[in-house]
């Protein structure tokens, strides 16, 4: 079979090896967002995608 890639070229992520990253950061995403940080300056400050931030706080 043909491996997807994801929009950078690279292989795509079905997102289970990103378990340990978000274990790191969902912390520190929701002390930001109780500090009214919106999602789009978190995910800037934490170099992640604001998509994440907003999945992640669901």
């Amino acid at each position: 079979s043909q491996a997807r890639k994801g929009a950078k070229g690279g292989k795509a992520s079905k997102g289970g090896g990103r378990r340990s990253e978000r274990d790191k950061l969902l912390p520190e995403v929701k002390k930001l967002k109780s500090q009214g940080k919106s999602n789009r300056a978190i995910a800037d400050l934490l170099n992640i995608g604001s998509a994440t931030v907003s999945r992640w706080l669901k």
